[in-house]
């Protein structure tokens, strides 16, 4: 005979998250599909902001009247934003 206090089997309870459910393990260290994911736009950042990469936008030209660096600068800092959104937001495999 169960009585009231004792807790249902394979049931996570407030308090309780260190401590997964039977059968379902946590994600571990090994598990974590996200960390090379953003180790990789981690070292794409450095190397988009460094200067042999930097010094292909150094020119007088121009995108609709804006100086061609500025313009490259925020292009490559969104989309680094945008990717580092998508890896985060994506499920596991």
């Amino acid at each position: 005979m169960t009585g009231g206090t004792e807790p249902e089997q394979g049931v996570v309870r407030d308090g309780d998250e260190a401590q997964a459910a039977p059968g379902k393990p946590g994600p571990g260290p090994k598990e974590d599909f996200r960390t090379p994911v953003l180790i990789a736009l981690c070292a794409a950042g450095f190397a988009l902001f460094n200067f042999p990469l930097l010094a292909l936008w150094e020119s007088e030209a121009e995108i609709f009247g804006l100086p061609l660096t500025p313009v490259a600068l925020f292009t490559i800092w969104g989309g680094l934003i945008a990717a580092l959104a998508w890896a985060l937001e994506r499920r596991g495999p």
